[in-house]
């Protein structure tokens, strides 16, 4: 009898040790997988009206080089300096690094823990644009354009909304997300709330020029990782068109507090002044984009 369980044991150990043995030889071949993605049609053409064009995208208000840069390169571009977008900007995750893509070439390598190769090679997916990409984008400065800008392009509403386990939760452009960034373990960055409520609204009172004159002086927090240098490249048809966008959303009253607070803190709720709660870091990691922290 002994022996018959012992048998049976060691099949069982055979066959668990197969299958993890199995297991890890896929993870190692097949986590990188690739995904199709249907595209819209599109042409590249040599008009240098348009090439131009689609730098002052790139290096301004889609802020592209942020991310397909190194960190190390910010202060570059916030001198107005376009390097080649060669990528290798680092993407901290509790399962090891994700490195974004050499937008120059095909290569492309990250850094990952074996829950990270689980996660990618089996349980996470892409997820394309909630909506067809525009075949003309709104021109001028009008609330269309503005809203194009602060929603598809600069993606504004990535940071300026609440989110919880990465889908936005809150009122768009209310803020109040709190976010962590590289450096300092003890505090997080909380997006203001962008809409017009006279009472807790950011930039409620400020006039047209006022904003397009912020934009125009960059940084005023150093901890910041809203790549303000992109945003100052853009014109000041672009940037009037956001400011009246934003001016045109619903109010909502929500006070989101100091740009820095401290990483785990017992807040006031703003919209029920009478309750309380404890806020917690909803972020993983310290993103170029879509962080973007007043």
């Amino acid at each position: 009898m002994i022996r018959v369980l012992v048998r049976v044991v060691v099949i069982l150990v055979g066959i668990a040790a197969t299958g993890v043995a199995a297991l890890l030889v896929a993870l190692q071949l097949g986590w990188a997988r690739h995904h199709e993605a249907t595209a819209p049609p599109l042409r590249a053409l040599p008009d240098p009206t348009v090439i131009e064009r689609g730098r002052y995208l790139v290096y301004g208000p889609a802020a592209c080089a942020y991310c397909h840069r190194p960190k190390a390169d910010w202060p570059r571009l916030a001198r107005g300096e376009m390097p080649p977008l060669s990528g290798n900007h680092e993407f901290p995750l509790p399962f090891g690094a994700i490195f974004s893509s050499n937008l120059t070439s095909q290569t492309q390598l990250h850094r990952l823990t074996f829950l990270g190769r689980l996660l990618l090679g089996v349980v996470m997916t892409p997820s394309g644009p909630s909506r067809p990409p525009l075949e003309m984008s709104p021109t001028g400065a009008t609330v269309a354009r503005g809203g194009y800008l602060a929603n598809d392009v600069a993606s504004c509403v990535s940071c300026h909304t609440d989110r919880q386990r990465g889908e936005l939760v809150g009122p768009r452009f209310a803020g109040g997300q709190r976010m962590d960034f590289a450096g300092d373990t003890t505090r997080v960055l909380v997006p203001p709330n962008l809409t017009p409520d006279p009472a807790t609204g950011r930039m409620a009172s400020w006039s047209e020029d006022t904003f397009v004159a912020r934009f125009r002086n960059g940084a005023s927090t150093p901890e910041t990782i809203m790549p303000w240098g992109a945003y100052s490249r853009m014109t000041d048809d672009d940037l009037r068109a956001v400011y009246r966008y934003l001016r045109s959303l619903p109010p909502v009253h929500r006070d989101t507090g100091p740009s820095l607070q401290p990483k785990s803190c017992t807040c006031r709720t703003r919209r029920t002044s009478r309750t309380r709660r404890t806020y917690e870091s909803n972020a993983l990691i310290a993103l170029p984009l879509p962080s973007r922290v007043t």
